[in-house]
């Protein structure tokens, strides 16, 4: 609601200025600085806080100014000759599928990747204006395709509440994406034909001029009303069902074992086992920490700029440390972001045991001798392949009595050559781990927790938490297998952490009541603190 009612205000100032300012430079005026201003917050939203980026109205308005631009500078295309408009339409066309086909989970939306589909989209819009007969574009023409085109806004309006609700009546399976589409599609051309087209044909959008002599229907369109109240009927049934059917969660009968065994800890279970489990088998969300409605609040400090431990502006030992200056022992803790959403676990871990803690990582940067594509920026990439040499000297100088090292599940797609192959994966880490052999540190190779569902995307006030559970993706399975190999080859520790968040490969939100992730991968400074014990017991065994 925002957008629109800026652009009623702008428009007032426009028509009641006394100066009768000119519509369309107006208009486009505001809209390149509304562009400028949203685009480059989405850039910097993007990357520290993903998740409200995603979200943020004014992450977004730059997509919608653009728009606002572009219908202020229609006349401007009028004038285009045919083969430019052609160019325009084919460009366009190109970049719509490139994005849709070629993106990966790690580029950043809505900025700047999010520039990409944005700028296609005005293209192809803009090669019609003023012009039917592009043969480019003639499949743009075909009744489906301007249909859809049509009741394209009441698709994006119903989507996304179908494809929330649903989830409290059903788990994910080919019924619940049945559903989700069937109901989005039958729903919207409902209310694009009684709500949005009636108020577009309306009278009260009509010039003056006509709304003389104009006389309302004599009847009512009673059959599309009763569609309508239908299609709601049908929402509210799901909603009621909702309240007082939530789902459970079934789990699956086989799946690895926890990593420490139950008899390390003197019970016959696993606490932190029996404790996943009854979380996977809530069916009401409990007080979290941190809360459901504030769960960015639970990022661990250590991944902010001001730690200096994340994308520091120079790499340094001094930059991030824990621990006494004089300790007996000093640990490493390298890799991308989820090195540093680890630090918390990592330095409560080992500092009470002698030891001072450093960290030092690079956004989507994992520490492997392979050179990688980052999702963000050439910049970005180019500063991850240039510091692998300055990390490893850095390592061999200081002579550590261990190196930590943590890299996010999608970091094996990111390798530029033979992405995603495991033996590509190993041979890289195996070399990164020889190039430090000098400084004789024992190398810890600290799986990442699983990616999972966002809080803020699964957790609601009609939610059940079986809504949340996430499985382990096969990214992480092959990452893990490529990281095996490679400690089983240079004689490095593998610490396989997925019994620390999930039981037979399924993930729940939550354990005993504390938040795992703050977005869909790091993990909370809460839940770092309560992992402590474990990670103690796994990085300094008896």
């Amino acid at each position: 609601m925002v957008w629109p009612l800026l652009m009623v205000g702008l428009l007032f100032i426009a028509t009641r200025s006394g100066r009768n300012l000119p519509l369309r430079p107006f208009v486009a005026g505001f809209a390149i600085v509304a562009i400028v201003v949203s685009f480059l917050w989405a850039i910097d939203e993007s990357v520290a806080s993903p998740t409200a980026a995603y979200f943020s109205t004014f992450s977004r308005i730059w997509q919608l100014a653009a728009g606002a631009l572009l219908a202020a500078a229609a006349p401007l295309f009028h004038r285009a000759p045919v083969w430019l408009r052609s160019v325009m339409a084919v460009a366009g066309l190109i970049g719509i599928f490139y994005a849709q086909f070629t993106f990966e989970v790690t580029y950043t939306i809505p900025a700047p990747y999010g520039a990409l589909p944005v700028i296609a989209t005005c293209m192809v819009i803009a090669a019609g204006i003023g012009s039917t007969g592009l043969t480019v574009t003639r499949p743009l023409r075909l009744r489906p395709v301007v249909y859809i085109g049509a009741i394209s806004y009441s698709l994006y309006l119903w989507h996304w509440p179908l494809t929330v609700l649903l989830l409290t009546v059903t788990n994910v399976g080919i019924v619940y994406y049945t559903s989700v589409m069937v109901g989005t599609v039958v729903l919207s051309i409902a209310s694009y034909h009684l709500v949005e087209k009636a108020v577009l044909d309306s009278s009260f959008l009509a010039p003056r001029s006509r709304r003389r002599g104009h006389r309302a229907p004599a009847s009512d369109n009673n059959d599309g009303q009763r569609v309508f109240v239908g299609g709601m009927g049908v929402v509210m049934v799901f909603l009621l069902v909702a309240l007082f059917n939530q789902p459970s969660v079934v789990l699956p009968n086989s799946g690895p074992a926890p990593v420490l065994a139950a008899a390390a800890l003197g019970q016959n279970q696993d606490p932190l086992e029996a404790a996943i489990r009854e979380s996977l088998a809530a069916r009401a969300f409990p007080a979290t920490s941190p809360p459901l409605d504030d769960v960015e609040s639970g990022k661990p400090v250590e991944m902010t700029p001001e730690a200096g431990c994340l994308d520091p502006p120079e790499l340094s030992l001094d930059n991030c440390n824990f621990g006494a200056p004089d300790a007996p022992q000093s640990a490493i803790v390298v890799g991308d972001s989820f090195s540093a959403s680890w630090l918390p676990a990592i330095a409560g871990a080992l500092v009470p045991n002698g030891f001072r803690v450093h960290g030092m990582g690079l956004n989507n940067c994992p520490f492997i001798a392979s050179d990688v594509t980052i999702g963000v920026d050439q910049e970005s990439t180019d500063r991850c392949n240039s510091s692998r040499d300055e990390m490893v000297d850095q390592i061999n100088i200081a002579r550590p009595s261990m190196v930590v090292m943590v890299d996010m599940e999608y970091g094996i797609q990111a390798m530029v050559d033979n992405k995603g192959s495991e033996q590509a994966w190993t041979t890289a880490r195996t070399e990164i781990i020889d190039r430090i052999a000098p400084s004789e540190a024992a190398v810890v190779i600290l799986t990442p927790n699983p990616l999972v569902k966002a809080a803020t995307e699964c957790a609601g006030r009609l939610a059940a938490p079986s809504n949340c559970i996430s499985t382990i993706s096969e990214n992480w399975l092959s990452k893990h297998s490529a990281d095996e190999a490679a400690a089983q080859q240079t004689g490095a520790r593998l610490i396989d952490t997925r019994s620390w968040f999930c039981y037979r490969n399924t993930c729940p939100l939550f354990v005993s009541g504390i938040v795992i992730s703050w977005d869909t991968g790091h993990i909370t400074r809460q839940y770092g603190e309560y992992l402590i014990p474990r990670l103690e017991e796994a990085l300094l065994p008896a």
